[in-house]
């Protein structure tokens, strides 16, 4: 199933839902989602996640020459 058809088929649901509580956790898990996206990047949080960088990582590859 792609992306397009979950998305109609999830908007049909909420549209549908009729329990205050449920519709209220939705929100909350939207508002959520939003506030991750506006949080700034901190320095240095991917250290650690790269274990090797190749010697020739700053050289301009043969192919772009």
């Amino acid at each position: 199933m792609n992306i397009e058809i979950q998305k109609s088929e999830l908007i049909k649901w909420i549209k549908s839902l009729q329990d205050s509580n449920l519709i209220e956790e939705i929100s909350k898990l939207r508002n959520k989602n939003y506030d991750k996206k506006s949080q700034k990047r901190k320095f240095g949080s991917g250290k650690g996640i790269f274990s090797f960088v190749s010697e020739d990582f700053d050289q301009t590859p043969k192919e772009f020459s």
